[in-house]
């Protein structure tokens, strides 16, 4: 089996799928002289624990590392601008991962089941999050979303069980089906007043908001300066409790 990758000083891609399933190679560094590394070029190396990438690459591409299941360290240059789909999907020694400034996207189960993830620091320019990016990431625990994004969009989030709190951002129009779907300890959600729509299963199955966010309209939330936590009591009638309106003080909307 494959175990050691050495690059031609002159090499400037790498190819879909060139080295997948490589159950052997532990280590990679993408040589300088490298301007892309194709979709799925590293996935499913089963024992690879640390890769490399140059300042000559602007995009991680689909399905980059997906399956990678040994992986701990990444090294993201500040060139790249896109993180492609499923691109670290499956990395589940993942624990922590520094995304640079320069990332504007990230794609769809991008980072879903990396179960050892803690943290996860958005870029402030960030405004494209992929449907599934981080779902089933069961340490998260701390999400730091940017002003510059605009939704969070189906399952973004879901079964992210050790998240205890989010803060969704100004600049967010809308949060989607399932967004925060059985985020089992998630007992604290910040909303702002830029709030369109919430669908009304985006916290489906998390008992600690007693049990799931309920549809707000944008006439709603208006008159709450923040929604501390939402609850859907029954199918039929809406409650909203724990507002902080605008006047300061804490009160009860039915």
């Amino acid at each position: 089996s494959l175990a050691i990758v050495t690059f031609p000083p002159s090499l400037s891609s790498v190819g879909e799928r060139a080295f997948c399933g490589c159950s052997a190679l532990s280590e990679v560094s993408i040589p300088p002289s490298v301007k892309s590394a194709g979709r799925g070029c590293l996935s499913w190396c089963s024992t690879l624990t640390k890769v490399t990438l140059p300042s000559s690459v602007h995009e991680v591409a689909d399905y980059f590392l997906s399956g990678c299941s040994s992986l701990t360290q990444i090294s993201i240059p500040p060139t790249v601008t896109a993180i492609g789909g499923y691109s670290f999907c499956g990395c589940r020694s993942l624990a922590e991962i520094s995304i640079p400034e320069s990332v504007r996207l990230i794609g769809e189960s991008a980072f879903a089941y990396c179960e050892s993830l803690v943290r996860i620091s958005m870029p402030p320019f960030v405004s494209s999050l992929g449907s599934y990016a981080f779902y089933e990431c069961s340490s998260l625990r701390l999400v730091s979303l940017p002003q510059s994004l605009t939704s969070v969009g189906c399952c973004t989030f879901s079964r992210c069980r050790s998240l205890e709190q989010i803060s969704i951002p100004d600049s967010v129009r809308s949060i989607g089906y399932h967004a925060f779907a059985d985020c089992t300890a998630l007992s604290h959600v910040s909303m702002p007043l830029s709030l369109d729509f919430v669908h009304e299963d985006a916290f489906h199955g998390c008992p600690l908001l007693e049990p799931a966010a309920a549809p707000l309209s944008a006439r709603e939330l208006k008159f709450c300066r923040e929604v501390e936590s939402i609850f859907e009591p029954d199918r039929k009638n809406y409650k909203i409790t724990t507002l902080k309106w605008l006047s300061n003080d804490d009160q009860t909307f039915y």
